[in-house]
């Protein structure tokens, strides 16, 4: 009865302070965020590392028997060549991405002159004949003037001002998920190269809060988890190859423009 008393006081807090906490939490999260970013790059680059390990271990364990470093050296050489194919994998993205939008941004830029002459020239068609539809298309042209003069005298300098902060913030935003990136790249290299150190301070902690048998349970869903979600993830990344890949096939047969950008996305 005094723990259930307990509890329901606690919860009735937390919902008291749950703006105050959530606040807490977002700070939390956004000074750690690098650390987060760590832990996700190289829990995805794992299966690289430990597939250089299962190759390269035996082989440097039996050419040099007496090398003491060949764990070390294998699981150096695993980080360099995920760390290689992430890098890689983002440039081609990227050399994929930028010029079909750099091509996409200029096309919009030539056509749409081109595209307000021909509805100009469309409009002044209509409009010289005398008929209904002129006159409607008239009455419409001077309404939307009176309303665009009036928001450029009005609300066009504050959405400009809002605008260029709104900018502003999402420059000092992108470069700071940059940084965030980098350092949880150093991040992930520290944690392949000692994840199995951080693996027993884990079980030992598991072991050291909870009963034995706690434990195991723990540490058994814990293990089937991310057999789970890593199978899952591999999973992902197969189908989304092979759905970029017959995106591409079809836009190319269909001629579509920006094939390889929509692809890509």
């Amino acid at each position: 009865i005094v723990v259930g008393a307990l509890t329901c006081i606690l919860f009735y807090f937390l919902l008291l302070r749950a703006g105050h906490i959530s606040g807490v939490i977002r700070k939390i999260f956004l000074v750690s965020k690098p650390i987060v970013y760590g832990l996700a790059i190289a829990y995805l680059l794992n299966p690289i590392v430990k597939a250089v390990d299962r190759k390269l271990l035996p082989f440097l364990e039996k050419k040099f028997p007496n090398f003491k470093q060949a764990k070390s050296v294998s699981r150096s050489v695993g980080i360099c060549i995920s760390i290689v194919i992430l890098a890689t994998i983002i440039f081609t993205l990227f050399n994929m991405m930028i010029p079909e939008l750099y091509k996409s941004i200029r096309d919009m830029i030539m056509n749409v002159p081109s595209q307000m002459n021909r509805f100009v020239k469309a409009f002044n068609e209509m409009h010289s004949s005398d008929s209904t539809v002129g006159k409607i298309l008239e009455n419409v042209m001077k309404e939307a003037t009176t309303f665009i003069q009036n928001w450029m005298r009005t609300d066009l300098m504050d959405k400009v001002n809002e605008w260029m902060t709104q900018l502003t913030a999402g420059v000092i935003l992108m470069v700071r998920e940059i940084l965030n990136f980098i350092i949880g790249m150093i991040v992930s290299i520290y944690v392949l190269f000692s994840k199995e150190k951080f693996m027993c301070q884990a079980k030992k902690l598991v072991y050291a809060i909870f009963r034995p048998t706690k434990a195991n349970l723990i540490l058994h869903v814990g293990s089937k988890s991310n057999e789970i979600f890593g199978g899952f993830i591999i999973g992902k990344i197969i189908d989304s190859a092979i759905i970029g890949v017959l995106c591409f096939i079809g836009l190319s047969i269909l001629n579509i423009p920006y094939t390889l950008l929509v692809s890509v996305i």
